[in-house]
């Protein structure tokens, strides 16, 4: 019963977390629009760090027959807190009349023309969004401010892909 409302109060979490995302606008500049994190997520980004450590040394107290899951636990703990620090405070998305960019450190900077866009969606398994054209792929997260934004821009800017008639026919013919 504990795993369950441990379960409810973070599914509400998360979606109070989204909910601050979507009442926030992009930051703006001249010629462009850039997603931004709310302070609420910026602000538990970096509360998970130190309480990783918390995590490694509770692990590090486990009796012998569960050192291993133990183990296992707090190294994905401390990696995906790692990680989401440096989604948040390092990773950018901007767009501009032209096309959608990203940047991430130590990867080359991505962008992709709004002509060049071969397809867009949502991946149940990485919890993101995505635009994918030129084998370029540009990756942003819902809880991001702006997002609603972005997704009337993309709207306006994209023609819809109509379905292919008849038998055999693919996608690309009904461009």
């Amino acid at each position: 019963m504990t795993s369950i409302i441990a379960g409810l109060v973070a599914a509400l979490f998360v979606w109070g977390l989204q909910f601050l995302a979507s009442r926030g606008r992009p930051a703006r500049a001249k010629g462009y629009r850039e997603l931004r994190w709310p302070l609420a997520v910026r602000i538990l980004s970096l509360a998970m760090l130190p309480f990783s450590g918390f995590v490694v040394f509770a692990a590090s107290q486990a009796r012998p027959d569960q050192a291993t899951i133990a183990a296992v636990v707090a190294g994905c703990f401390v990696l995906g807190s790692v990680y989401l620090a440096a989604c948040v405070f390092l990773t950018r998305v901007w767009w501009t009349f032209e096309g959608i960019g990203m940047e991430v450190p130590f990867v080359r900077r991505r962008f992709v023309r709004w002509d060049d866009v071969e397809e867009g969606g949502y991946s149940a398994g990485l919890q993101a969004y995505y635009i994918r054209g030129h084998g370029t792929r540009i990756w942003y997260s819902p809880m991001q401010s702006g997002i609603d934004q972005l997704h009337r821009f993309i709207g306006r800017k994209l023609k819809p892909i109509v379905p292919p008639e008849g038998p055999g026919a693919t996608a690309s013919q009904a461009r």
